[in-house]
């Protein structure tokens, strides 16, 4: 038996690796697509591209290695089946619910890998990926713009804006809305015909032209003044130091480590028994819910590792079929449909139409599922 689990296991490592190089270069590529096609409408150095890039590898790794440790486990099984050597193992006494034990280790060991991963390599990698964003946009204000679309690149500085468009002759923006929540400590709107976007007294700026302004008395919360002006500049905190970039990366739940997850939560239970107003409460529990989805993917992504180990025994097993591509067809579907419903379920479990436990560890639940069936199916024949 040993030899036979030494012999699963080399294939497996093979299979593994040509599927995790495989997985991490389709994710790079396409971060590395969506990153040029910005950096090169905005004149940035491609060097900064390939330093973000190696931010988010963590993240990008601590995905690929439960799809790769699947599809290398359906290419190795599926080997030994295509060969005949399960038909030789069962008849040698050796019944292939053997490898059940071997393969569920190796699963584990991903796990507490992917583990490491998650809650130390990407917390760092998305905190300095936001740093380089923002210093990156010190440096060139035009990263912020995005064309027809609601940037919230600087909600946690308190302002949205949006643009139409760009005109091509004068390179101004075009039907400029901004939403300023907190100037003077009151909500204000503000909608210009044109505004631009650079650097002001060496700070950053978006200088909008012949607009008009919405904003609440500060006595009289149902009164709304209106004022028109010709230039008006609102300053964008791109100037702010890599201490206060790191203390808005933080406020990311997805740049949190577990430990940092657990004091947030802390702190917001400790907020909401002193709240009385419904609205601040609602606000909290909606923080809450979020937060703790994100404490318990923690450790449902990895435990996919050892879920998809599970499953990849009796699949591999039933299919009997060689090739990378049987890998994909099998397995492609199932990685899917497992993301799919971690998908749903963290968005569920966040808006709290159910458990945020439940809706993180939804996935794993559904897999071991057809683990289950598969193993009872590959124990009968």
């Amino acid at each position: 038996m040993r030899i036979i689990t030494r012999y699963v296991l080399r294939e497996f490592a093979l299979y593994f690796f040509m599927a995790l190089a495989a997985t991490t270069s389709l994710l790079v590529l396409r971060r590395i697509f969506l990153l040029t096609k910005e950096f090169v409408r905005k004149d940035v150095s491609l060097w900064y591209m390939a330093e973000l890039v190696g931010y988010v590898l963590p993240g990008i790794l601590v995905l690929a290695i439960p799809i790769a440790l699947l599809v290398g486990m359906l290419m190795a099984l599926g080997q030994l089946g295509f060969t005949g050597e399960i038909t030789a193992m069962r008849a040698s006494g050796i019944g292939a619910h053997q490898l059940i034990l071997p393969v569920a280790l190796v699963g584990a060991a991903f796990t507490v890998l992917d583990y490491f991963l998650i809650d130390y390599a990407v917390p760092w990698g998305n905190t300095e990926h936001l740093k380089l964003r923002t210093d990156i946009a010190r440096q060139n204000p035009a990263m912020i713009l995005e064309e027809g679309t609601i940037m919230r690149s600087l909600e946690t500085a308190g302002i949205v804006w949006f643009y139409e468009r760009t005109d091509p002759v004068s390179g101004r923006l075009l039907n400029v809305r901004v939403w300023d929540d907190f100037r003077d400590g009151h909500p204000r709107f503000s909608l210009a015909s044109e505004g631009t976007v650079g650097l002001h007294e060496g700070r950053g700026a978006l200088t909008l032209l012949n607009g008009v302004s919405y904003e609440r008395e500060s006595d009289q919360l149902t009164t709304v003044v209106r004022n028109r002006f010709a230039r008006e500049i609102i300053y964008i905190p791109l100037e702010e130091d890599v201490e206060r970039s790191t203390k808005y990366a933080f406020k990311h739940y997805r740049a949190m480590s577990q430990k940092t997850l657990n004091a947030e939560m802390t702190t917001i239970r400790e907020r909401l028994a002193k709240e009385t107003s419904d609205i601040m409460r609602g606000s909290m529990e909606r923080s809450h819910r979020r937060a703790a989805v994100e404490w318990h993917k923690k450790f449902t992504i990895p435990f996919a590792c050892l879920a998809f180990a599970l499953v990849g025994v009796p699949m591999g097993v039933i299919t009997r079929r060689s090739g990378f591509m049987v890998g994909l067809v099998y397995g492609l579907p199932l990685i899917i449909v497992y993301y799919a419903v971690l998908r749903v379920g963290e968005t569920v479990g966040a808006a709290g139409s159910m458990a945020p436990w439940l809706g993180a560890w939804l996935p794993n639940f559904l897999v071991l599922v057809v683990a289950g069936s598969l193993t009872r199916q590959m124990l009968r024949r």
